[in-house]
């Protein structure tokens, strides 16, 4: 089976189907929207050689093609965002740290200039492998969700440059542990080479680049320092530092849909266990490629918030000690 563009992340897309109950908006009103975005192409902007890639709309939801399908049991921690505002909503992925906390991109929880994501009008489903567009009410699929509360974006961060691209969302009510279990950052060495796995529900075929998976998808991939990672971005400054860079193999990549996934480490059980441990290493920012074909393509590079770079800034925030935030 190809494995080519399995999962492709990376970068806000605009929901269609934002709950009015959360979002206050007319869905007929989002729709048009959506279909003048899709019409216009990609918004991009360029920062050194830095390609930033822009909301993308969701059309309507589709079946990943050529990839793999996740099991949300695999990657607990795994959660849906919605962040909505009083014009659009949008869909990210994010990582559960604690009951109360998401980690996420900051451009995942901060929307544009004139058009800002509000906590009180997003959401966040746990628990499940298939994609809720409306709360799960419409479907009513196994999952958990829950408002948020409060969000809290890195100091620095603009959307002008892509440094710094990490945030938080405080929940308003706790998840139970038998709904989802909490992820932990990865507190070793990042090493070229070193094996990784993102999950999420994003784009998956450029050639239908506005359609998200309705099921939670797996991207299996390497570190990466290859001359790439700094040609393409010079503010890179190597996978000790801000972000960690993956680069794209056999077509596989991160793209729209699921900007704040995170990426985990792939590490053995321990004896008589079977199952992989997947601590938090990065958390999916943006991406870019030498021909500015898009993602997935030669010689193309991901870039992730390095979790553990900013720990002391989670820590800050959430209260929570270093030592239980890491593994």
């Amino acid at each position: 089976m190809s494995i080519k563009k399995i999962l492709e992340i990376s970068v806000l897309m605009v929901v269609l189907y934002c709950p009015v109950m959360l979002c206050e908006i007319d869905i007929e009103y989002a729709r048009n929207v959506s279909k003048q975005v899709a019409s216009s192409g990609r918004d991009s902007n360029h920062l050194n050689g830095y390609n930033r890639r822009g909301i993308t709309p969701i059309v309507n939801h589709q079946n990943v093609v050529n990839g793999f399908d996740a099991n949300i049991q695999d990657y607990p921690f795994v959660v849906q965002m919605h962040p909505c505002s009083e014009k659009s909503g949008g869909l990210c992925g994010g990582a559960l740290i604690s009951p109360n906390w998401v980690l996420t991109a900051a451009h995942c929880v901060y929307g544009e200039e004139n058009d800002r994501f509000e906590a009180s009008r997003s959401w966040i489903t746990v628990g499940t492998s298939n994609l809720e567009s409306n709360k799960g009410i419409e479907r009513g699929r196994a999952g958990y969700t829950v408002e948020a509360k409060r969000f809290f974006i890195y100091p620095g961060y603009s959307k002008s440059n892509p440094l710094n691209d990490i945030g938080l969302v405080e929940l308003a009510e706790p998840i139970n542990a038998n709904l989802a279990q909490c992820g932990k950052i990865y507190s070793g060495f990042i090493n070229s080479g070193m094996d990784v796995v993102a999950a999420g529900w994003g784009v998956t075929n450029l050639e239908q680049p506005k359609k998200a998976s309705e099921r939670l998808k797996k991207a299996e991939m390497k570190v990466s320092d290859s001359e790439n990672c700094a040609k393409l971005w010079h503010e890179w400054r190597g996978n000790a530092y801000e972000y960690v860079c993956v680069g794209v193999v056999d077509g596989i990549d991160t793209c729209y849909g699921d900007s704040g996934t995170p990426l985990m480490a792939s590490i053995s059980g321990t004896t008589g266990s079977k199952r992989e441990k997947h601590p938090i290493v990065g958390i999916a920012s943006s991406g870019t490629s030498p021909d500015n074909i898009g993602c997935g393509g030669p010689g193309a590079v991901g870039y992730y918030s390095n979790a553990y770079f900013y720990l002391g800034w989670i820590s800050d925030i959430t209260g929570i000690s270093q030592t239980d935030l890491t593994e």
